[in-house]
């Protein structure tokens, strides 16, 4: 079984070689109306969920995070169908106990990439705002982490999410940390959250998410402001670098979603919850609408580019 205990899910470690240098700046002046604008307004945004959230609001057994039976990808299913009523509430509450497990994953990276930005960023702001972004980002590791508790069931990292983040977090270039963080890991992140706080019934999940997208709105747009002006001096051959990254990540994160984990642990097999996944209209419809509120972000910072429209094509239709 994948799916593991908290307590279990503590044991889990990964390790990774220093990739970072710490740079100073002894300039402490702003250079950037935008940065500093957008950092005041994170400092002035700071929440605390242990008194923001109403965690004595419980939680439906059977569905945790209060979503309707059409978001769930393998509802029509055959399989799902075939289920007794009970497993198959054990199956609903276990994906919806993978869905902030992974979240969950994700904040924890978000905490080390933001720290690595603001060990590495040459300037003043980028400095502060990376440093008020590992807050948010401990904030929301706390967040899921309680929230995981409170469903009782998680798993471990999903293998093509770990082969996504493993990429951002050892990236020998910086720009491709803000990159996988900022517009990749956080552009899909806003998408699934909006999606969740739209369908959910429960207050306690509205609420969360409603406070995680604010901080999320923030980190892509620190990320459009960095990226922006640097791709536009780019050489094609520095470019394509970037091209090849992006490609490479939405591959790893189209994969996550297929939550193969979930359906693994209930004895469904691999091809065949491949198969139902994409036989499932909710499940293609999902998906394309998570890359699709990325695509603008692409844009403004300039690599949607020919080899990355082609390829968003491939992953929108798949």
């Amino acid at each position: 079984m994948i799916e593991k205990t908290m307590s279990q899910l503590q044991q889990d470690v990964r390790r990774y070689p220093l990739v970072t240098q710490a740079v100073a700046n002894f300039a402490y002046g702003s250079n950037s109306e935008d940065l500093a604008r957008l950092y005041n307004k994170a400092k002035d945004r700071q929440w605390d969920a242990r008194s923001v959230v109403d965690w004595a609001v419980p939680l439906d057994d059977e569905n945790p995070l209060g979503m309707p039976q059409s978001t769930f990808p393998l509802a029509r299913s055959r399989w799902f169908l075939s289920l007794a009523e009970s497993k198959r509430v054990d199956v609903v509450r276990s994906y919806h106990g993978w869905m902030v497990a992974q979240f969950l994953h994700g904040e924890q990276f978000g905490v080390l990439t933001a720290s690595r930005i603001a060990m590495e960023a040459a300037d003043h702001d980028s400095k502060l705002f990376a440093a008020i972004q590992a807050v948010d980002e401990a904030r929301h590791l706390e967040t899921y982490a309680t929230l995981a508790g409170k469903i009782g069931t998680t798993y471990s990292i999903s293998r093509p999410f770990g082969q996504f983040l493993d990429s951002v977090i050892t990236a020998k270039s910086i720009d491709l940390v803000y990159l996988g963080l900022q517009i990749i890991g956080e552009g899909i992140g806003l998408a699934s959250f909006s999606l969740i706080r739209k369908a959910t019934t429960n207050p306690i999940i509205a609420e969360i998410y409603s406070r995680i997208m604010e901080d999320e709105a923030r980190h892509v747009a620190f990320g459009r402001l960095f990226l922006g002006p640097l791709y536009r001096q780019l050489s094609k051959s520095e470019l394509s670098i970037r091209e090849e990254f992006v490609m490479n990540s939405l591959s790893q994160m189209s994969e996550r979603f297929y939550a193969l984990e979930v359906w693994e642990s209930y004895g469904l097999d691999h091809k065949q919850a491949v198969v139902e996944l994409q036989n499932s209209p909710s499940f293609r419809i999902y998906r394309r609408e998570l890359f699709n509120q990325i695509v603008p972000m692409i844009k403004d910072i300039g690599l949607w580019t020919r080899p990355v429209q082609e390829f968003m094509g491939v992953v929108k239709d798949k």
